[in-house]
């Protein structure tokens, strides 16, 4: 793994600890992600679409 290539070049480094959000990504590919290519493959994509799309992941994933 590249830690242990950062610990024999003598690179400083440090583990960052970070939630696994493994569940809020199998939603947004599952359910969300047809919508997302709704949205993006338009020929002219509108900005309000993508807010609504992107308020609406956010009311899945945090309620």
């Amino acid at each position: 793994m590249e830690q242990e290539e950062y610990t024999k070049e003598e690179i400083n480094w440090s583990y960052i600890e970070f939630v696994d959000n493994q569940d809020v990504l199998d939603l947004i590919e599952k359910d969300l992600a047809p919508s997302t290519d709704e949205v993006t493959h338009q020929t002219k994509p509108r900005v309000l679409g993508i807010m609504k799309l992107l308020f609406s992941i956010q009311m899945v994933v945090f309620g």
